[in-house]
């Protein structure tokens, strides 16, 4: 389950970053050629949330699998 959340969010991340600072120079992430479509405010929201999406799918991997680990106390 860590792989999983560890790749989709860090993708996320990755390419939304990717796509801000190469935004600047000209340039974008193919994937997100659609983003500019609607404006370069509404862009950046969009690139925003998608890292933010990503930070929070990272996170969740992070703790469930830290949950999945600790041992469980019987009563």
């Amino acid at each position: 389950m860590l792989r999983i959340t560890n790749t989709v969010g860090g993708g996320l991340m990755l390419a939304s970053f990717a796509s801000t600072i190469l935004y600047f120079f000209d340039y974008n992430v193919k994937l997100l050629l659609w983003v500019d479509m609607f404006g370069p405010t509404v862009g950046f929201l969009i690139r925003a949330v998608m890292f933010l999406v990503g930070a929070a799918v990272l996170a969740a991997g992070f703790l469930f699998e830290s949950q999945m680990q600790a041992p469980q106390e019987q009563s």
